[in-house]
């Protein structure tokens, strides 16, 4: 949107293309040559593009190449005709004789026909004959003069206002009677008709104006249209004359009977343009039924949004006529109710419309995003469902404010398989339509909305609307058997073998006489892979004691206090000075911060880098590690302040790795397994798989939600893309990939405050979707993975 704003606001500028081109339109005296001037010369350039002479001051810039390239394509050229353009001011001295030297060059070429862009050249005052008259019986030459100001329309069209429908411009001959030529050039084919008949058939009630693309109807008690709105921006098409309705008191009948005017060569041609802020399909619907015949209406203004002729797109405006969002349907053709009544209206056939991602069409504006889960285009924006869905493109009344982002039908299961697609079309989305998109959900969330809460904070989508039925407690219908992302395979997690005990409670019944197992998942320490050189040794299980560890380190679930900064600042000693320089120019960025929350962020911050890069000593991480593993209290303020300093962090959200460790997971084989929680008290370092710094082979992958990116405060370090858990984080094991001793193994961070109760006997929909991830991102084989949203691009080969 930022371009499309940049676009309109040079349309509107005050020295825009919709400006008049001339001096007459600028000093309102009579066309002819000036007196002396009483100030420095600007001096006059003559420009040569085609067969089109441009004259315009030394420091013009109000047309650009561009404006002149869509002036010259729209003009046609054509032998013995040439075109002479003025933006300089006609009080140059320059003028006149730069004026006569481009004429006497014509006329020596064999040019007969002259279109002379000179506002008010035909216009006579007094007694003084008109400019154009002049040239055309001095230079002996056919010339196409406006009578008035001219406006320059995006696409290359000249308009010229006029209170007469014939008027505007006006081709003179020598020695004869000048003759009309419309308002507009070049001429599109249904300019006479339309131009003639419509503003003389206004219904009452109403007054019709002549705007460059076709004509604006308006109530009679509100104000004329104006050469800067927006409906004189709107590219002419040669083919389709648009009709803007401007203003919510028109009614469908006075528009019918408006059109009913046109021929039959003309007005199945036309198309409905809303003004700013009106939805017209409802209107437009009504329309076509009066007339019988198909009508087609777009969903905004259609504008120029780039350089080219062709890059014609919708534009929603407010009722302030500022530009605020562009849909993706641009129109759709209403199709007429049986004569009879006997059935409602068709739904409306899809007009023009454009692609918000890169991907071939499943069908007219329906996009897939997976085998199971297709994008279709609407006037209010998109809808997510099903594959298979054809709800059609009209759905809810287009907003203004933004695009609405429909999920589901209503009654659909919204699964753990829509959310990796619908991650990939939000980040497809421009940030502008994402920040100011409505998240409307019609079907059912089987995970209670949490993943759709985060994708819309992780895409900076401000609301989500729900229907009732999508809140209903009601179990919905049994959905259809989920499929796999296309190109994937979705390993089902493998059963216990028989000589392991199981962590969960078996997806069979139990013996008749064994109750079923209700224990919370047992949980053990995950082996810190460190990713600053020699790993930290890894845990054998602890069998009893893995229980009473599970409570351990939550106390750091906290801000840090000032007790905990005074006792860690006395830990670290003169040391602090090492840190705290590059600290202080992080909090730099943080202007937020003040008085003593910023002190307190100083201290949080500085433990962050302590437990960078302290590679030995008492404070190494090797000793902290210890230390939280082992319930030594003599670090905990350490402790709390890294857990503090790394919630103060920005988060990463995507895959982290860890490579192969010297000594493996031998000794915890048989106690990991998929459905498990492992609880580490110490801080868990990972690299993004995205990184350059990633290990060639992965031995732990996992979908990270809330790690900390930690680079602000490593600098120029090699390893500064490394990513920090925090103590007490939990991980649940996705799957085990291949064999022997060193698997691959997908974990899931869990968010902080997680509970993990009760036996769970399979994955649920937040696990499976992170495992949908995981898998894609990991595939075997070398393979180019991107992070979301960007990031460069590594080959990454994971084991099995």
């Amino acid at each position: 949107m930022s371009a499309l704003t940049g676009a309109l606001s040079r349309l509107f500028a005050a020295e825009g293309p919709l400006q008049r081109l001339g001096t007459a339109s600028r000093s309102k005296r009579p066309v002819s040559p000036p007196g002396r001037p009483t100030s420095e010369p600007e001096g006059v350039l003559t420009e040569r593009i085609g067969d089109t002479i441009v004259l315009r001051t030394m420091a013009d810039d109000s047309l650009t190449q561009a404006d002149l390239g869509d002036l010259t394509r729209a003009l046609r050229p054509t032998e013995g005709t040439a075109t002479v353009m003025s933006i300089a001011d006609t009080t140059e001295p320059q003028f006149w004789r730069s004026l006569s030297e481009a004429l006497n060059s014509l006329r020596d070429t064999g040019v007969k026909n002259l279109r002379l862009v000179l506002s008010g050249a035909a216009s006579a005052t007094g007694d003084r004959p008109a400019v154009a008259r002049r040239i055309s019986d001095t230079w002996d030459m056919q010339v196409l003069a406006p009578e008035a100001e001219v406006l320059f329309v995006p696409g290359g069209t000249l308009f010229v206002p006029s209170a007469d429908a014939e008027g505007g411009w006006w081709s003179f001959s020598p020695g004869q009677d000048p003759r009309p030529a419309g308002p507009r050039l070049p001429a599109p084919a249904w300019q006479s008709e339309v131009d003639g008949r419509l503003p003389a058939g206004a219904p009452d009630g109403c007054v019709v104006e002549l705007i460059p693309a076709g004509v604006a109807v308006r109530p009679r008690e509100a104000e004329p249209s104006r050469p800067r709105d927006i409906h004189h921006a709107v590219p002419v098409d040669g083919n389709h004359p648009a009709l803007v309705v401007d203003g919510q008191d028109v009614t469908a009948e006075q528009v019918a009977a408006l059109l009913a005017g046109l021929g039959e060569t003309v007005r199945p041609t036309m198309r409905l343009v809303p003004g700013a802020g009106q939805d017209l399909l409802p209107l437009a619907q009504r329309v076509c039924d009066l007339l019988g015949a198909e009508l087609e209406v777009f969903t905004g203004v259609p504008v120029l949004t780039g350089t080219g002729s062709l890059d014609v797109r919708t534009v929603r405006m407010g009722p302030d006529g500022a530009p605020r969002w562009q849909p993706f349907v641009d129109s759709v053709v209403c199709r007429p109710s049986p004569a009879d009544g006997s059935a409602p209206a068709p739904a409306p056939r899809l007009g023009r419309w454009n692609s918000p991602l890169p991907r071939e069409p499943a069908a007219p504006g329906v996009l897939p995003l997976s085998e199971a889960w297709q994008v279709t285009l609407t006037r209010a924006g998109l809808r997510v469902s099903g594959s298979g869905d054809a709800s059609g493109h009209a759905g809810l009344p287009v907003a203004v404010e933004g695009a609405v982002l429909e999920i589901g039908v209503p009654g659909e299961r919204l699964d753990h398989t829509l959310w990796p697609a619908l991650a990939d079309l939000l980040r497809s989305l421009p940030r502008e339509t994402r920040t100011h998109a409505v998240l409307h959900v019609h079907g059912v969330c089987l995970d209670g909305g949490s993943e759709l809460r985060r994708l819309a904070a992780r895409f900076n989508c401000s609301t989500i609307r729900y229907d009732a039925e999508a809140t209903s407690r009601r179990r919905p219908p049994r959905p259809r058997a989920p499929r796999p992302l296309a190109g994937e395979v979705v390993v089902p997690p493998p059963a216990p073998a028989e000589h392991e005990p199981s962590a969960v409670q078996s997806a069979s019944p139990p013996p008749a006489a064994t109750p079923p197992d209700t224990r919370p998942a047992p949980t053990q320490p995950l082996p810190d892979t460190s990713a600053y050189g020699t790993p930290s040794s890894v845990q054998e299980p602890r069998g009893p004691h893995a229980a009473a560890d599970a409570t351990h380190g939550s106390s750091y679930a906290r801000r840090s206090t000032e007790a905990d900064q005074a006792a860690f600042r006395s830990l670290l000693g003169t040391a602090w000075k090492q840190h705290d320089p590059t600290v202080l120019r992080v909090l730099g960025q943080m202007p937020a911060l003040h008085g003593r929350e910023r002190e307190a962020a100083r201290g949080d911050l500085v433990a962050v880098r302590v437990y960078l890069t302290a590679r030995e000593g008492p404070l190494s991480r090797a000793a902290l590690v210890q230390a939280l593993r082992t319930g030594d209290e003599r670090l905990a303020p350490y402790a709390a302040c890294l857990a503090s300093g790394l919630r103060r962090l920005p988060s990463y959200e995507g895959v982290a790795v860890r490579g192969k460790t010297s000594d493996g997971i031998a000794g915890l084989r048989q106690e990991i397994r998929p459905g498990l929680v492992l609880r580490e008290s110490a801080p868990v370092s990972a690299i993004p798989l995205v990184s350059a710094g990633a290990p060639p082979r992965v031995r732990y992958a996992v979908w990270s939600v809330s790690a900390a990116a930690v680079r602000q405060l490593l600098g120029s370090d090699p390893l500064s893309d490394t990513v920090v858990f925090a103590p007490g984080t939990q991980f649940r094991v996705l799957a085990i990939r291949g064999t022997g001793p060193d698997p691959l193994v997908l974990l899931r961070e869990l968010p902080a405050g997680t509970a993990v109760s009760g036996a769970q006997s399979e994955l649920d929909d937040m696990d499976r979707t992170a495992l949908l991830r995981l898998t894609h991102a990991l595939r075997p084989g070398p393979q180019m993975v991107r992070q979301a949203g960007g990031g460069a691009a590594v080959p990454v080969t994971a084991d099995g």
